[in-house]
């Protein structure tokens, strides 16, 4: 996670290690950074069955069908995302941005703009 914060993802390779119970895994989010869609989806899809009451990792998914082409699914995926946590906006994220680095902050308009796509609220 720190590397792609700091903006030199495309130095490292992603950990196989099993997703954590209760983040997103940071091979998920390396592989949306890298532009590999439809990696991230397996990751994804993984950490869900980790643990389905995290709705991150379903928004993260969300993001993630939006730039592999699947609109449909992503909205669907929202939805379940927005009814475990029915107050997160994208403005609320937003606010928790950890970093000011112009590599991690682009990454993160792609992510606004794919829960965007995916019809979650701005707030």
């Amino acid at each position: 996670m720190v590397l792609v914060i700091v903006g030199s993802s495309r130095d490292i390779h992603p950990s196989t290690k099993r997703p954590s119970r209760t983040e997103v895994p940071a091979s998920a989010r390396l592989k949306l950074h890298l532009d590999a869609g439809e990696e991230a989806v397996v990751w994804l899809r993984r950490s869900i069955e980790a643990n389905r009451n995290n709705p991150l990792s379903r928004f993260w998914l969300a993001d993630a069908l939006t730039r592999i082409g699947e609109l449909n699914e992503a909205k669907a995926t929202a939805q379940a995302a927005l009814a475990l946590d029915p107050i997160f906006t994208i403005r609320r994220l937003r606010a928790t941005a950890p970093s000011n680095n112009p590599a991690f902050l682009a990454g993160r308009a792609l992510f606004y703009r794919g829960l965007r796509l995916a019809a979650v609220p701005e707030g």
